[in-house]
């Protein structure tokens, strides 16, 4: 009897295959050839990153050595890592939240549980805050998360930012699967050097001092840009094998 209920189990996880192993999809660790990368190429499997909602289309995105105290997750000696900035030609929007940042594109045909990561940097000029966006059409973009705040630890290094779409439905087997990372307005209010600025409808700067954000300098810095996932069962195999577990528990109690 303990046997045969041992393998009931087992047809049973088989079933609801709980017993998948999370893997790679696509990453991005930006370990290629240092300089201007406007679409630099995943390390891993397929996708495609680009800056986003830049007043310029040229030399938005620099490929450089890693920055900041602590350093990111990757351990390659050299490390670099992929810089979304502003200046004074090619700026982030000042006046626009939701628009400039950085966007990421890869499928996940065949997987589901879809987890995205990333380490972030935000320098002291650039949005205090930004918000995580996913998109299953490739054009219409949905908010997940609260804002990311970049004041605690700006011009350093936060590691392991972790997204769990697992949820969203669609995000699982679709191959016009994105996201983004954008600045946004501040959600409280802040005094700057043009005076009381009122919630959510001004950005603030990353070191929240008295200078005003113009969208001409700062950057965020990311590394370790990953879509993580696992693959969707093949139609009718997780049952072939509960009925193989069944039928080897039939055997055991005869």
């Amino acid at each position: 009897m303990q046997t045969s209920r041992f393998f009931v189990a087992v047809a049973a996880i088989a079933v609801t295959g709980t017993v998948q192993a999370s893997t790679v999809i696509t990453q991005w660790n930006f370990n290629g050839p240092l300089g201007v990368s406007n679409t630099p190429s995943p390390s891993t499997g397929a996708g495609s990153a680009t800056p986003v909602g830049m007043n310029g289309g040229l030399n938005n995105a620099d490929i450089l050595n890693a920055a900041g105290n602590p350093t990111s997750t990757d351990t390659s000696v050299p490390n670099q890592v992929w810089r979304v900035r502003g200046s004074q030609t090619n700026g982030w929007s000042g006046t626009v939240s939701l628009l400039s940042g950085a966007r990421f594109n890869a499928s996940t045909a065949s997987q589901e549980n879809i987890v995205v990561s990333m380490d972030i940097l935000g320098t002291d000029g650039s949005a205090r805050y930004a918000q995580f966006q996913y998109t299953l059409d490739g054009s219409s973009f949905s908010s997940l998360g609260g804002l990311l705040d970049f004041n605690p630890l700006n011009d350093r290094w936060t590691n392991g930012i972790t997204f769990n779409l697992s949820s969203v439905a669609g995000a699982a087997n679709n191959t016009n699967f994105g996201f983004r990372v954008v600045s946004a307005f501040s959600p409280v209010e802040f005094t700057n050097a043009n005076g009381l600025q009122a919630a959510n409808t001004a950005f603030q700067r990353a070191d929240a001092g008295n200078n005003v954000y113009t969208g001409g300098a700062g950057n965020y810095r990311f590394d370790m840009v990953t879509v993580s996932g696992t693959f969707i069962p093949a139609p009718g195999a997780a049952a072939m094998l509960g009925l193989a577990g069944l039928a080897a528990a039939r055997r055991r109690r005869d």
